[in-house]
């Protein structure tokens, strides 16, 4: 992994994660598809598979704030994923997490740590984490 300064805003780091794969590139006009939900490239026709597998990571990437994508590289691909850094800044080690919308009806989560943890269906913003 490695972080990427300011990647979400001024003193926002992201941490991005990488996939290698030594396979064929995948043809540029394919590249922004491989993402969707249902989409197989044109080079796994004959291969098993759904093409859900990308389109899961890209949701549940995104549902924690995170960036997804593609890159060629000389021995092959990378799939990458970029999540927020909670490193930076020292979360408190004691918060309270509001539940998920579904179990709004359940009272917070009460957890200790060092670093930031992420509901993905919270829909408040990151700062009241730090």
């Amino acid at each position: 992994s490695e972080t990427i300064h300011d990647f979400f805003g001024e003193g926002k780091a992201g941490v991005k994660y990488n996939v290698f794969s030594t396979g064929p590139h995948i043809p540029q006009e394919e590249r922004e598809k491989v993402f969707e939900e249902g989409y197989r490239g044109s080079n796994a026709v004959k291969k098993s598979g759904t093409g859900h597998g990308l389109a899961f990571i890209k949701h549940v990437i995104e549902l924690h704030g995170g960036r997804v994508g593609y890159e060629a590289t000389a021995e092959g691909n990378n799939f990458y994923f970029i999540l927020i850094s909670f490193t930076s800044k020292r979360v408190s080690s004691n918060i309270t997490i509001p539940r998920c919308r579904r179990a709004a009806t359940a009272p917070p989560v009460r957890i200790q740590a060092r670093e930031g943890c992420l509901c993905p269906d919270y829909s408040g913003s990151l700062s009241e984490y730090r």
